[in-house]
């Protein structure tokens, strides 16, 4: 199997990439699955799945910062076994000393994750950010500056395509965009989320591209976000178990392979 590989601000990842919402029990199913994932995946379990993840070509795992430290004991467990990782791409709120910590544990890359830029604007009754009523979203490039002054690639996320864009047209020197991708309505606008990903001059990570959890069929899931990205753009899709891995390795193989892009 080989899940196809691009440089991703600078790393040499797989398309396709394993999330983190999983592990830490962000099941948007219910309150009790959260549970049972908080319970089920210890470190051992997670290092089960990114094993995995490894032997069928998936090499890049996106996971946030936590203080308990579940993933990266994840990760040096995988090290254990394997004697190599998953490439990690961090996400932080802006806060330099988890900036620090996820530095210390080995992340190839960092970004500030999609709701502090969202929480930085007001919105009008339809759920819209009033992109014209003035945000505090400059802010967090402060915290972009810590990630570059530890030499990692450094990006910027929101779930609203328009904050993207917005962040585009501002000019922040980031090196990659994170925002949502799905056609089922969860956190993200389909058309809208599309045009931005192609119009942003910098590489895009993709999430939510199963609409949360078992929203979305992976096939199908999979068959829109990578007919909707670029070339050189990446998906982050949560993986409960091994079977899931294997799953959507070869669906992205497959897919990326029918689309010849």
């Amino acid at each position: 199997m080989a899940v196809p590989v691009t440089d991703f601000a600078g790393l040499k990842i797989s398309r396709l990439i394993c999330g983190s919402n999983p592990f830490l029990g962000y099941s948007y199913r219910s309150s009790g699955h959260n549970a049972w994932q908080k319970r089920h995946f210890t470190p051992e379990r997670i290092a089960d799945v990114l094993v995995k993840c490894l032997e069928v070509g998936i090499t890049g795992f996106a996971g946030n910062y936590e203080k308990e430290r579940v993933l990266p004991r994840a990760l040096e467990e995988v090290q254990r076994r394997c004697g190599r990782r998953p490439t990690w791409i961090a996400y932080v709120g802006p806060d330099r000393e988890a900036i620090k910590s996820v530095v210390g544990d080995g992340a190839a890359a960092c970004y500030i994750h999609c709701g502090a830029a969202d929480s930085c604007f007001t919105y009008n009754s339809g759920g819209q950010p009033n992109l014209e009523a003035g945000d505090t979203m400059d802010k967090l490039l402060e915290s972009v500056g810590v990630i570059r002054d530890h030499k990692l690639p450094a990006g910027m996320g929101s779930h609203r395509w328009r904050i993207i864009m917005l962040m585009q047209k501002r000019g922040y020197d980031v090196d990659f965009f994170v925002t949502t991708l799905n056609y089922v309505g969860v956190y993200c606008e389909y058309a809208g989320a599309v045009r931005a990903i192609n119009t942003v001059g910098k590489p895009v990570m993709a999430i939510k591209t199963l609409g949360g959890s078992a929203k979305v069929a992976p096939e199908d899931g999979l068959t829109c976000a990578f007919a909707s990205i670029k070339p050189g753009d990446i998906v982050a899709v949560g993986m409960e178990h091994e079977d899931a891995v294997l799953e959507n390795a070869r669906l992205a193989e497959g897919i990326i392979g029918c689309l010849k892009r």
